[in-house]
């Protein structure tokens, strides 16, 4: 879209700020396979899978649906000393997520003696407020053993822009 354009011309011209990076951070009441989850995240919620390229055909940018792999890119660990040091973690560190080519989430496992918090951050090229909430309450499920009611969406993101692009070219927008 135009919006996804604009920020993306936004954070090229500030490559190291995180101003567009969200955050979801959900408590681990089970020992949970962290690795595992950004998979199952991905399988439920395909729109993570997104990376933006440039193609040198169209002269332009887009965006494609790569499978997940966990990499650097996307996942890292830490261990902290307490849950107070590890909110305040949370509050002052967001990773710095590149725009094209690259990943457009990450998750951070953070590790304390008294809990275990998983954290997802995402650009928020791929999400708006609504998907958050998705992607948060599908993690809490996920992470805390839940996941029986969890299902992949019924329609692929794929399928569901190219029947938007077809609505915006029909006769009733038009």
């Amino acid at each position: 879209s135009r919006a996804q354009k604009r920020m993306l011309i936004v954070q090229e011209l500030a490559p190291v700020s995180t101003a567009y990076v969200e955050t979801i951070a959900i408590a681990a009441h089970s020992n949970v396979n962290s690795k595992q989850l950004l998979l199952e995240l991905a399988h439920i919620h395909p729109i993570i899978e997104s990376q933006i390229s440039f193609s040198e055909e169209i002269q332009d940018y887009v965006t494609r649906f790569v499978d997940i792999t966990i990499s650097s890119q996307t996942y890292s660990e830490q261990k902290l000393s307490s849950l107070a040091k590890a909110r305040e973690y949370l509050r002052t560190h967001k990773p710095v997520i590149s725009l094209i080519d690259s990943p457009l989430v990450k998750l951070e496992c953070i590790r304390t003696k008294e809990e275990t918090i998983m954290a997802l951050h995402v650009h928020h090229i791929i999400v708006d407020d609504i998907t958050l909430v998705s992607l948060s309450t599908t993690m809490d499920a996920i992470v805390n053993g839940n996941c029986e009611s969890l299902k992949p969406q019924e329609i692929d993101y794929d399928k569901f822009v190219e029947f938007h692009e077809q609505y915006l070219r029909s006769d009733t927008v038009q």
